[in-house]
């Protein structure tokens, strides 16, 4: 049977991503000693992950090759929803920090697409569940799920618009139920 492919949400790991000095970033290293992250090293962890969606400046914010970033991503995922409140950053820092970036992700995955990043989804006169559950979300989100439909990807997020629709055609989990699937294969 296909293996599924995995979408990376790149919301969820920016902050850590880009505050290579910060307290955060020293949390999340040492995260990657534990046994989650050791899951993911493995032959079979890794090949849940290739086809991850991947943007160019993160990967070279992060200082790390390709390869590495993929199983550092990976081992963020399944620990974001337990960063401790004070070693993260406001919210208003971390979105003046990831504008630019968020702008990036949206034009990589248009041009993969062969559409201009700008554009949006162009309404049907009656939309299907599906389309009103896609024009619902946020730009980044869409591009998320546009790229999962097409690759048929899983997408692996805590957003609660993602998690909670049903109708998106997509299968969306979070990082814990990814590290479910993992020892499950």
């Amino acid at each position: 049977m296909k293996k599924p492919r995995v979408v990376i949400d790149l919301s969820v790991f920016l902050e850590a991503l880009l505050s290579a000095d910060s307290d955060s970033s020293r949390l999340l290293r040492r995260w990657l000693q534990e046994d989650a992250y050791q899951a993911l090293m493995t032959p079979r962890g890794l090949r849940a992950l290739e086809g991850a969606v991947l943007d160019e400046e993160l990967l070279g914010a992060s200082g790390l090759e390709e390869n590495e970033a993929k199983r550092w991503v990976a081992a963020l995922a399944l620990r974001v929803e337990t960063v401790e409140p004070e070693v993260e950053s406001s919210a208003a820092v971390l979105e003046s920090r990831t504008a630019s970036v968020r702008a990036r992700a949206r034009a990589v995955l248009a041009g993969a697409r062969g559409e201009s990043p700008d554009r949006e989804p162009s309404a049907a006169p009656e939309p299907s569940a599906e389309e009103s559950a896609l024009a619902a979300l946020s730009a980044l989100d869409r591009d998320a799920v546009l790229a999962a439909r097409q690759s048929e990807a899983l997408i692996v997020s805590t957003d609660p618009a993602l998690l909670e629709s049903r109708d998106l055609g997509v299968d969306v989990l979070t990082p814990t139920s990814l590290l479910q699937l993992l020892e499950a294969l």
